[in-house]
């Protein structure tokens, strides 16, 4: 219901009714100047006793068809069963308040054929929903895109936000004969609109580069040549600004932007009126204003969780710029010397661990030489304890050398 709701604009009438057995007015059906909020109340609400579908078409087949409104919608939400319901006189009652019915069906059992029938008295459709999670975007798809997008009524625009590109428009814009009904994207500004909300002219930052959107009338309600030309340069001037010189510093999920301003005379930027609003990796978004701390510079850190291309849109008066860097992850490359380590610290207070100075690499060198210097005796001792080991490992088969020689050389005298 609360994303039917957001289909809905001011000067729409809304209702809202339940049923189980009986059919239970919510709200009965008016205009309200806030309609997503009016629906979306935590109602408290007891079901029993299985559902009736006649009585509560009945109820609302009555509320729209008092209603002045040029179209009808009845949005039906329903297992589809019936039992022994009167269906014809619905769909006649349809028909003749031209109301059309649009009934989503939940779940993989429900039954089809009398939503059919009731759709079919005036061009309505039954869709069903086997995921109940589809079931907000399709009430809200639907709404939409039967709703009439065309307003033949004349509207008189009204500037939100002042041009960057025209001068003030005091009230002084013309009436339109009619406009397409539209919604402005929340990424988007909107400059223009309608007594109802209803933007005339939004403009939106894509990329590297700028997108507007307006009903062709609306040149016919200024002087038209030099709005429409005002508007072409502006959208196509660089997105480098020479007026802002920006630099940025990143260091532990932190974006830390420095803009240094100056106006077309080359004097330094005092406004208070400054804007950052940074687009960050999985459609990220933050802004803030910047803080001023020289003449013409001013500063903000923002937070960068993720690593990825970040774009900033920096607006300083009436200076604006777009400034896009990619940041990787800086734990390899830190040299903030302030970061304290406790384990560290606490072992350089010990004495387990110096610091790194040149007189610590002098002491390491003179230390190596001394033991390079007594190597040669170290091995000789070695090498002597090597051969004892061997000769008392052996020292049976040496008694046995020592006693054959002898006896050798007696009989070779003989």
């Amino acid at each position: 219901v609360s994303e039917s709701a957001k289909s809905l604009r001011p000067g729409d009438e809304s209702a809202l009714l339940v049923f189980d057995r009986e059919v239970e007015i919510l709200l009965p059906l008016k205009n309200r100047p806030d309609p997503k909020n009016a629906l979306n109340q935590p109602w408290q609400l007891q079901p029993s006793g299985g559902t009736r579908l006649a009585p509560a078409l009945e109820q609302a087949i009555k509320q729209l068809t008092n209603s002045e409104a040029k179209q009808r919608f009845l949005i039906l939400v329903s297992d589809g069963f019936v039992d022994g319901e009167n269906i014809p006189p619905l769909q006649i009652a349809l028909r003749e308040a031209d109301i059309q019915l649009i009934a989503l069906a939940i779940g993989n059992n429900a039954d089809l054929s009398t939503l059919h029938k009731l759709a079919a008295s005036n061009g309505g459709l039954v869709l069903q929903v086997n995921d109940t999670a589809q079931l907000p975007r399709f009430m809200r798809q639907q709404l939409e895109t039967r709703q009439q997008s065309w307003n033949q009524t004349p509207v008189t625009p009204h500037t939100s936000h002042q041009l960057p590109f025209f001068g003030k428009q005091n009230n002084s814009w013309l009436q339109l004969h009619g406009h397409q009904i539209t919604r402005g994207k929340s990424s988007a500004r909107v400059y223009v609109t309608t007594d109802e909300g209803d933007p005339l002219l939004a403009i939106g930052q894509y990329g590297t580069g700028k997108v507007a959107a307006l009903p062709g009338g609306i040149l016919e309600t200024v002087s038209g040549q030099d709005f429409l030309n005002g508007l072409l340069v502006w959208m196509n001037s660089r997105q480098f600004n020479p007026n802002l010189k920006i630099s940025h510093r990143y260091l532990s999920g932190q974006l830390s932007l420095l803009v240094d301003a100056v106006d077309t005379d080359n004097r330094w930027l005092s406004t208070t009126a400054t804007e950052v609003i940074l687009t960050g990796p999985g459609g990220f978004i933050h802004s803030q204003p910047l803080e001023a701390v020289a003449p013409g510079r001013f500063v903000a850190v923002l937070p960068a969780p993720a690593v990825g291309t970040y774009s900033a849109k920096i607006k300083i008066g009436d200076e604006q710029a777009l400034y896009t860097t990619y940041l990787a992850d800086d734990r390899e490359y830190r040299h903030n010397t302030n970061i304290k380590t406790h384990w560290l610290e606490q072992s350089l207070s010990s004495g387990d661990i110096q610091r790194w100075t040149d007189n610590s690499l002098k002491n390491l060198l003179d230390s190596s030489s001394g033991y390079w210097a007594t190597r040669p005796l170290w091995l000789l001792l070695a090498l002597i304890c090597y051969l004892v080991i061997i000769a008392v490992e052996r020292s049976s088969g040496l008694k046995t050398l020592i006693t054959f020689l002898p006896s050798f050389k007696s009989r070779r005298k003989f």
